[in-house]
């Protein structure tokens, strides 16, 4: 696979990834802050629920719901992968990209744990980042060692 195809992979993935951790942010602000607010399109039970788990208290890192770090995390990586795309040379913005992704995993692994051990419960949404952190290091590992 080229390094401008894996760019694109990364790119893509990104962008959905800062999609989904705004839309977690959002969730989180509308049932902390907003009384009556309803739940969310993804809460289908008791274990899959988006809602409970974004408002619990392991959903949060420094005081800030953890999905905002995410979107900020998924921002760098687009900025970084049009990089890719622009260098001749992209092979420290891949690896700069598996870096973060790998940093990303830690945290949605751990916080994946975190969610099923003392809730009981998981967030789908919270599934497809750590997919979608996935997808990002495996294309920036292959295209750091392309490139």
């Amino acid at each position: 696979m080229k390094t401008k195809t894996l760019s694109k992979i990364i790119l893509g993935s990104s962008i959905l990834g800062v999609l989904n951790g705004g839309y977690l942010t959002y969730l989180f602000i509308k049932l902390t802050y907003f009384t009556g607010a309803g739940a969310s399109f993804c809460d289908f039970n008791n274990r899959f629920t988006c809602s409970n788990v974004v408002t619990s208290k392991y959903a949060q890192l420094f005081g800030l719901p953890v999905c905002t770090y995410a979107v900020v995390v998924y921002l760098i990586m687009v900025l970084l992968a049009i990089r890719t795309m622009k260098t001749k040379n992209p092979k420290n913005s891949f690896y700069a990209i598996s870096v973060l992704a790998g940093m990303g995993m830690m945290m949605n692994v751990i916080y994946t744990y975190n969610e099923y051990a003392f809730l009981s419960a998981v967030c789908t949404l919270c599934l497809g980042c750590l997919v979608l952190i996935t997808v990002n290091l495996a294309a920036s590992i292959k295209g750091y060692s392309k490139s």
